[in-house]
């Protein structure tokens, strides 16, 4: 049976594991949340921060890559990333074996994909502990590495529930 476009009416609320009022919580337990965005898991922990996310249509999604630069990208690129070693010590000595124009546009692509990351969050949020937010709100996350973890596992999330049906959705 064919399965067809999923809803973006969709919203969820999420947490971070990141979230320094999960601190004493174990890995294993934030490792079945990013599994199943199942709440319960932390019904202990007092002070989290909510985070409420929608789903992006297939639409929605493609937008974000326009508005991100999708038709100014550089391909050449986006075939080195998609070339480059998972390894990270042999990811570094082959980055650093390209030459000048392909180092450039590896960063270019990079770029590129940040802000279609930024897109499909601004597109996403709905509200952090029941306020209206956005990406501005995200931004002001210190210090800079909780934001960064902050906005990788929103990311996750919303990658998440725009991909899954509306079933897979709520396991």
């Amino acid at each position: 049976m064919f399965k067809f476009a999923n809803s973006s009416n969709y919203e969820l609320d999420i947490v971070c594991i990141s979230d320094p009022a999960l601190k004493d919580v174990d890995q294993k337990t934030k490792d079945k949340y990013l599994e199943t965005t199942d709440l319960t898991l932390f019904a202990k922990n007092k002070g989290m921060t909510i985070f409420r996310i929608r789903a992006l249509s297939h639409s929605d999604r493609e937008q974000a890559e326009i508005r991100a630069g999708a038709f100014r990208r550089t391909e050449l690129g986006r075939i080195l990333n998609w070339q480059q070693p998972s390894d990270e010590l042999e990811k570094a000595k082959w980055f650093d074996k390209l030459p000048d124009d392909e180092k450039e546009a590896y960063h270019l692509y990079n770029q590129y994909l940040q802000r279609v990351c930024e897109e499909m969050v601004k597109q996403s949020l709905v509200s952090i502990d029941g306020v209206e937010a956005g990406l501005d709100q995200i931004n002001l996350i210190r210090p800079d590495s909780l934001r960064s973890q902050v906005f990788s596992e929103l990311i996750l999330h919303i990658r998440r529930i725009s991909l899954l049906d509306l079933d897979q959705k709520k396991t």
